[in-house]
């Protein structure tokens, strides 16, 4: 049984919780407290799965207790749940919450959010990765198109449009801007395409605060080269624009279409979060010499046999991406074991991410990870020429054909 503990000054709040809550008390242990200090008593006794904090409560507020929680016990999933907060208490909050829900909030969507995270932790059953990547707020960038972007920002003539194409050519500032969108640090939770209409949605002054007052953006770890940072960026940009078009022939609607170009610029944020951690048994960077990834990394506990969910899935998940995206990223190497219905993003991101750096004119019966049962229960056998033309025409330049 999952353990959620809620945490909030005003006896009010929580009582309404447990109210509204008691419904579920043989689905999930619950554990209520109104103030931070008693929270880390609660955590001290038995971790929890799920955290939910006030922001505003004195003594120490909820950004305090977060990062106190992220520190202590880093496998904790970590939600702000808080109302009529300063700009400036936002910003705190980035550094330490994975999502951000307004008050009031509906029971319906704290409900459905609390039941996606303790599903998705469930579905990552390797609790060393699980660790890692829950402690990731910021993901490495390239250093020029850092130093591109602060110079820029810093600029009196900084335009939106020009900062949104500078994050668009970068996975890691991608991937920040499209988590405080989808996690509502700055209004309602959004559904997103793309960087420039995540960056779009924040707006210029936002961006400016976050780049000024909160570490957002961070510039590559010791632990991996420009070289490295560039070829993963060149390949993950390659799989987007590929995706999108595989999408395109698969169906007219924008919305998996998006999200399967989104699930492509991100496919590869596990990787990038393990190695900005000096994981030793990181995947490598996508490149011709290793075109799988996490695919080639090994097989994770509790998944004896069988390629495991990629660590990237969960991270999107924690950020409140859609369900779509989640899955095309969790689900990439081995999209047979993706529970549900036939999805456009999945199939998309799949079929680019082996095709894209696969030398041209390769037999089917050589396609490396390719999936061809799942490919053709999507209709791929009739489409698998044009989806191997695609990913040609999307191939970064060098990459042996």
């Amino acid at each position: 049984m999952n353990r959620i503990l809620f945490v909030d000054d005003e006896p009010n709040i929580l009582q309404a919780l447990r109210r509204s809550l008691r419904s579920l008390r043989n689905e999930w242990e619950m554990v209520f407290a109104d103030r931070g200090v008693t929270a880390l008593a609660q955590c001290a006794s038995a971790p929890f799965d799920v955290v939910v904090s006030d922001a505003r409560m004195p003594g120490m507020d909820g950004s305090e207790f977060l990062g106190e929680v992220m520190r202590r016990y880093p496998d904790t999933v970590r939600l702000i749940l808080s109302g009529q907060c300063s700009r400036s208490s936002v910003l705190k909050c980035v550094a330490v919450a994975h999502q951000f829900l307004n008050k009031p909030c509906e029971l319906g969507p704290l409900k459905s959010a609390l039941r996606r995270l303790c599903k998705v932790r469930g579905s990552f059953p390797d609790g060393a990765v699980r660790r890692v990547i829950a402690r990731v707020q910021q993901l490495p960038s390239q250093v020029l198109a850092y130093g591109e972007f602060a110079d820029a920002i810093e600029s009196p003539k900084a335009s939106i449009d020009q900062l949104a194409g500078i994050i668009a050519s970068d996975v890691a500032m991608t991937a920040k801007v499209v988590q405080l969108v989808s996690s509502g640090f700055f209004g309602s939770p959004q559904r997103v395409k793309d960087a420039v209409q995540a960056t779009k949605l924040l707006g210029l002054d936002t961006v400016r605060e976050l780049f000024a007052s909160a570490d957002v953006f961070q510039p590559r770890a010791e632990e991996c080269t420009e070289e490295d940072l560039q070829r993963l960026t060149d390949h993950s940009l390659a799989v987007a624009t590929a995706a999108r078009r595989i999408a395109e022939t698969l169906t007219d609607d924008p919305a998996p279409i998006g999200d399967a170009y989104l699930a492509g610029v991100l496919h590869k944020i596990g990787t990038l979060a393990l190695i900005g951690r000096g994981r030793r048994h990181a995947p490598e960077p996508a490149s011709s010499s290793n075109r799988h990834g996490a695919a080639a990394a090994g097989h994770a506990e509790g998944y004896p046999g069988k390629v495991c969910p990629d660590p990237g899935g969960y991270l999107v998940a924690l950020w409140g991406v859609p369900e779509p995206v989640v899955q095309a990223i969790t689900y990439q190497h081995d999209p047979a074991r993706c529970p549900g219905d036939f999805s456009v993003p999945l199939t998309a991101v799949h079929v680019a991410n082996t095709l894209v750096e696969q030398p041209w004119g390769a037999p089917s019966e050589n396609s490396g990870s390719l999936a061809m049962r799942y490919v053709q229960s999507a209709g791929g056998a009739r489409r698998l020429q044009r989806w191997r033309e695609i990913c040609a025409a999307c191939r970064p330049e060098g990459v042996t054909r």
